[in-house]
Parts: structure tokens; sequence; C-alpha cells
């Protein structure tokens, strides 16, 4: 799952937890929203898997 800064924050105010992963989307993008919006549109994800030291997901959207 995805999870960006602003859904961390409101669950944090109401008690739950949201992991967000500093290495992923929110610290390798000028403009995270952008890039979310876009993976969230994907209906039919192709991925592949590259092993480097951990698995990688990577989407090709048409």
């Amino acid at each position: 799952a995805v999870t960006d800064v602003n859904f961390a924050t409101l669950m944090s105010q109401v008690g739950g937890l949201a992991v967000l992963n500093l290495e992923g989307i929110q610290t390798r993008y000028d403009n995270p929203q952008e890039i979310l919006t876009e993976i969230a549109q994907v209906s039919d994800a192709s991925y592949k898997e590259e092993k480097k030291g951990e698995r990688v997901l990577t989407f090709f959207i048409e």
C-alpha cells in the first residue's frame, strides 16, 4: 500500500499508525502526488522484479 504524508498525519490524529517509507516515492520525486495519482490510475499494471538486494516493483504506464 502507498501512504502519503497527509494520510499519515490524519491517521496519527485519530490514534492510528500509518508507516511512510522514507526511501520511497515521497522522497524520490519533487511532486510525489503526481506519481501517486499516476500509479492509482493504472488498471493493468505490468511489473517486473529486479534483484538488487530487494524487490523493485516497476509500473509500465501506457
